[in-house]
């Protein structure tokens, strides 16, 4: 093989991969673009909860920061719901990673949904301003639907 030969070949997988490189950026910019249109912002939080300026207060637990809202009364009151899940239903076999909001502001930035709380799976848990302030038993509900699994 020439030299002339190897530089083409080279220069072809250069643009090969180009090629595959912003194809997958398109369709990762598709998809999120995708997700913030049909209302599913809650999702993409879900994957990249700092990229929505969430705070880590526990393993899979993230609250808005600077609302006032203190992280530890929010994880106390996950403890409570889970130890009333898990005597209800069983163990619980799913820990999903949980957003909540205290603010009318994060609750737009999520979509401005009014229900008590968004489930997706048993992967992702999203609690709006309505489940912030009632007692902690109104997180039972949501939290087994996801919790519980497919066992």
């Amino acid at each position: 093989m020439s030299r002339i030969d190897l530089t083409e070949m080279a220069t072809r997988r250069a643009r090969i991969w180009r090629r595959v490189v912003l194809s997958v950026l398109a369709l990762g910019l598709g998809f999120g673009i995708g997700l913030v249109v049909l209302g599913l912002t809650p999702v993409l939080a879900g994957l990249c909860p700092s990229c929505f300026g969430f705070s880590k207060v526990a393993d899979n637990i993230y609250i808005e920061p600077g609302a006032g809202a203190d992280g530890s009364d929010i994880l106390r009151r996950y403890e409570i719901a889970s130890d009333r899940v898990e005597t209800a239903f069983g163990s619980i076999e799913a820990h999903p990673r949980v957003l909540v909001c205290f603010t009318d502001t994060c609750n737009a930035l999520m979509g401005g949904h009014q229900t008590l709380a968004l489930t997706y799976g048993d992967k992702l848990f999203y609690l709006g301003l309505t489940v912030t302030t009632p007692p902690s038993s109104r997180m039972s509900w949501p939290m087994w639907s996801c919790m519980r699994g497919s066992g």
